[in-house]
């Protein structure tokens, strides 16, 4: 949900300026997985699934994991691709809200939005959660 990744990357800022050394990752994307801004670090790959519909996931950063968020988040929500019956987090795209808009193929359309995506590695949320730092 959007909500629960505004709330983390709320949680980083406030930890961000209380402690001396924490260190997050973060990059702005276009709605093509395009780098606008941001990390070298964070790579964002586009998967075609049709001619009318993509997905994206964020290439694995050694201890790092990765929160997602539209920059326009009133008006998408993020699905999961499906694999088989269950579905794979990693791999997501947005879709526009409410989701019934759909293409003569009984398929969802695609949002085309910017969205941001921050990386924090493991052990931090870890030490923050657990009250460590």
């Amino acid at each position: 949900m959007i909500s629960d990744a505004v709330a983390i990357i709320e949680l980083f800022t406030k930890a961000k300026h209380k402690i001396e050394g924490w260190i997050t990752i973060s990059a702005l994307f276009d709605s093509d997985g395009n780098r606008l801004e941001g990390s070298d670090k964070i790579e964002v790959e586009k998967i075609p699934d049709g001619a009318d519909a993509w997905y994206y996931r964020v290439k694995p950063v050694k201890d790092y994991v990765f929160v997602r968020m539209p920059v326009n988040a009133g008006s998408v929500i993020e699905e999961s691709k499906s694999i088989g019956a269950n579905a794979d987090a990693t791999t997501f795209r947005y879709i526009p809200v409410p989701n019934g808009n759909f293409q003569g193929t009984n398929r969802i359309r695609n949002s085309k939005v910017d969205f941001f995506v921050i990386g924090y590695t493991r052990r931090q949320m870890l030490d923050l959660v657990e009250g460590k730092i």
